[in-house]
């Protein structure tokens, strides 16, 4: 142990004459994901401009200052070295990922539709993505001419064993009625939950209205819930797919009644032959009750009985019932679809009180021409009441 302390002794002024590891020195400092933010600006939200010692600030300390410029979702500093043998080079490493820009989180489309019942409506679509950070989708809906809306409408995922969404909006709405030919000013307030079960989708909701119907002023809350079985995979023109959907909505009228309500709406689509689909639909509306005159469906015009006028038949009950023969003549590879179709529409309204067998069952059949653009579309009918009128019908799209 003397001989251990003695050499120790003797090499202890030799080893601390020998010269230290040589100091680190910022040779380069590298900036990654910061796509919009130029590097020098970058080193001066960061606090290092012409930083070339390592301990001047702390890596806690860049990344505190990046996180509060405002400008990312989150901020990693590293120190790395130019080799495994040089010590003294060091390369700051800084990567960040920067927050989008308010503005990339909005889209704007149009609305522009045309139909019998209230013409052509026109106007803007302001939806925002993302915009709370909850991965939620924001439309401001704003429309003029036959249909004038303002409104609030959001949708919100909720991934879970129980709903898929949940759907919310508030707006204002007024159209005038074709059959009535009165304005129908609506405030509105409503909620929904989706479920969506493989083909099978699963809908609740709720919501208050408050109604100007020429000189009728009152409220009404409404509750309900549907199901709909629906395979087809292109909802402009679907083939060889089915869509049923059956539907059940509650009604109080303020200081009035409650009326269930029933829906069922049937589909069906078939290609033939080539690229020739044959369509049918069947809707049911069924009241428990006499409804206010402005919720009574009306039958007539494109989107319900064509050959008739737009709103000429109104009641507490509708039956409707249409086949169509659609005949594309573009190719199946082109940028647009358009065609001709032959169709036969029959339907009734009736009241509370008159069994479908007394009511009285009206017809059209006729021929139409179809064009659709990037999702647009306009549809012409020219349609035969089987009596003594013929009327041609406009609308944007097919209505099933």
């Amino acid at each position: 142990m003397k001989a251990l302390s003695l050499l120790v002794r003797l090499l202890l002024p030799a080893i601390s004459a020998l010269p230290g590891p040589a100091a680190e020195r910022i040779v380069e400092v590298r900036f990654h994901g910061n796509y919009s933010i130029a590097d020098a600006e970058m080193a001066r939200l960061a606090g290092i401009s012409g930083l070339t010692s390592p301990g001047a600030v702390s890596s806690d300390e860049i990344v505190r200052r990046l996180e509060k410029s405002g400008q990312f979702d989150w901020v990693r500093v590293e120190k790395r070295y130019l080799s495994m043998t040089d010590t003294e080079r060091v390369v700051l490493l800084v990567t960040v990922r920067e927050k989008e820009p308010v503005r990339s989180k909005f889209m704007f489309f149009p609305i522009l539709s045309l139909t019998d019942e209230y013409g052509f409506t026109y106007g803007l679509r302001v939806t925002a993505i993302d915009l709370l950070g909850a991965g939620e989708r924001i439309s401001m809906p704003l429309s003029w001419g036959g249909e004038r809306q303002a409104a609030i409408e959001s949708r919100f995922d909720i991934p879970g064993p129980i709903i898929d969404s949940f759907s919310a909006g508030a707006g204002l709405h007024r159209k005038e009625n074709p059959h009535f030919k009165i304005g129908d000013f609506r405030r509105r307030v409503w909620g929904s939950l989706h479920r969506r079960l493989g083909l099978l989708d699963l809908e609740g909701d709720a919501g208050w209205s408050s109604v100007d119907f020429g000189s009728i002023h009152e409220d009404f809350t409404s509750y309900g819930a549907g199901i709909a079985l629906d395979t087809r995979d292109n909802v402009i023109l679907p083939r060889d797919a089915v869509y049923a959907g059956f539907g059940w909505e509650r009604m109080a009228v303020s200081g009035g009644p409650e009326i269930d309500r029933y829906k069922a709406d049937l589909r069906g689509y078939k290609r033939l032959f080539g690229q020739a689909v044959l369509a049918g639909q069947t809707i049911w509306h069924i009241a428990g009750d006499s409804l206010p005159v402005y919720r009574k469906p009306f039958l007539g015009g494109a989107a319900t009985l064509r050959g008739y006028e737009p709103g000429e038949f109104v009641g507490d009950n509708l039956f409707l019932s249409s086949v169509e023969l659609r005949l594309p003549v573009a190719s199946p590879r082109a940028v647009h679809r358009s065609g001709i179709s032959f169709f036969f529409d029959l339907g009734a309204a009736y009241d509370r009180g008159t069994s479908f067998g007394g009511a009285e069952v009206k017809h059209g059949a006729g021929l139409g021409f179809f064009f659709f653009l990037a999702g647009l579309g306009i549809k012409a009918d020219l349609a035969y009441d089987l009596n003594d009128s013929v009327r041609l019908h406009f609308g944007t799209g097919f209505r099933f």
